[in-house]
């Protein structure tokens, strides 16, 4: 290990899935030791721990949580556990990065905010790697250099994608227990809308739908409850208007994200960038090409390339951040409280809070078929 990556804390990381090894993978390349793995079995933690080389697997959450070696905890198991693993994590003293889904509801997700602001100089953030990703940083400073006009007045997003459904019946099964591309895509969605546009969502319209009940493995009694369709608009609080499709109902991955303004507009296409002027080619534009490729040589549908490269750039970006913040007392990593500016490009778990609060919306607006305001609760504040 080089003495730069000494500065980094050491990860447990909890879950045993596809995505959780996928993620070990990138961690080790961006300099992080992983110290420990917790699986919903020890037959789950002992054969990843194996398999990956981490010295310490356990399938009781306390036992990883209070590892005196360990800072950074990654949580990245079923959502059910996401909040009081999180919760438990901050109050004494580690780092959390949470996968989005952050919680069930959003009375789980304001318990994290509030565990996050008892302890500010703590990193507390989302795994939301799109705001991350090079076309999407590129994209924010056209729309802040006004490549696009001086306001945002339309974003419109279109997702389609295969079935995020196993083999076997799991939470990926139940929106309830978190599953459905709404809570798993649409949570990214949501977040990268706002964070583009530097807006809240105030009403919201939706429709869900769940098409696919049955497959050749699920089947009989237990059914799929998980929505594999949505459409949903959203009016934010500056102005804009904004609309979504998620589709699992199509083979391969394609994410559009389509921003417009008075004098322009611009896409991001998977990794790629175009953009379009008025007063110009009715062509658009190719502003940004992605060439770089992240792999981990193992794939998994809830993992789009896109979203493991966004990844991989937050997980560099947290690493630097570390760096900067090191304080070498006796010949142990501290850390000094990151400045406001350079975790503002991280999602918080108060955008978590916000995410939760317009996924419950839609829900209700597809149940009642109205216009549905977004309500937050912000006793914390």
């Amino acid at each position: 290990m080089t003495g730069s990556n000494l500065c980094l804390p050491k990860v447990a990381v909890f879950g045993t899935s596809t995505v959780s090894r996928i993620i070990v993978n990138v961690l080790q390349q961006e300099g992080f030791q992983i110290e420990a793995i917790w699986g919903q079995t020890p037959e789950e933690a002992e054969f990843l721990s194996r398999e990956l080389n981490i010295p310490y697997f356990t399938s009781r959450v306390d036992d990883v949580l209070l590892r005196k070696e360990v800072d950074l905890i990654v949580i990245l198991c079923t959502p059910a556990l996401h909040s009081q693993i999180a919760v438990k994590a901050l109050g004494i003293g580690k780092h959390v990065i949470v996968q989005s889904p952050s919680g069930l509801n959003q009375d789980e997700t304001l318990r994290m905010v509030q565990a996050a602001q008892y302890y500010p100089k703590l990193c507390s953030f989302l795994s939301n790697g799109l705001r991350f990703l090079p076309a999407v940083t590129k994209m924010k400073s056209a729309i802040q250099s006004g490549f696009i006009g001086a306001r945002i007045n339309l974003v419109d997003v279109r997702l389609n994608m295969g079935s995020i459904i196993g083999k076997k019946y799991s939470w990926l099964c139940d929106d309830v227990m978190g599953g459905g591309v709404l809570n798993v895509f649409g949570a990214h969605i949501i977040d990268l809308i706002h964070f583009l546009t530097e807006q809240s969502v105030t009403r919201v319209h939706g429709t869900v739908r769940t098409f696919t009940k049955t497959t050749k493995y699920i089947h009989g009694i237990r059914q799929i409850k998980s929505d594999d369709f949505v459409s949903f608009q959203m009016e934010m609080s500056g102005g804009t208007f904004a609309s979504v499709t998620l589709s699992s109902q199509v083979c391969g991955f394609v994410q559009e994200f389509h921003v417009s303004g008075d004098e322009g507009r611009l896409i991001v296409r998977n990794g790629d960038l175009f953009g379009h002027q008025q007063d110009t080619s009715d062509e658009d534009i190719i502003l940004f090409q992605d060439v770089s490729q992240c792999s981990s040589g193992l794939e998994d549908p809830l993992l789009p390339s896109i979203y493991l490269n966004g990844l991989s750039t937050m997980f560099s970006s947290l690493a630097d951040l570390f760096r900067a913040t090191a304080v070498d007392e006796s010949n142990n990593a501290k850390f000094r409280s990151p400045s406001s500016d350079s975790k503002a490009k991280f999602a918080t778990f108060n955008d978590a809070q916000h995410i939760q609060a317009v996924i419950e919306a839609i829900r209700t607006s597809s149940k009642e078929r109205c216009w549905t305001k977004v309500i937050t609760d912000d006793w914390w504040k």
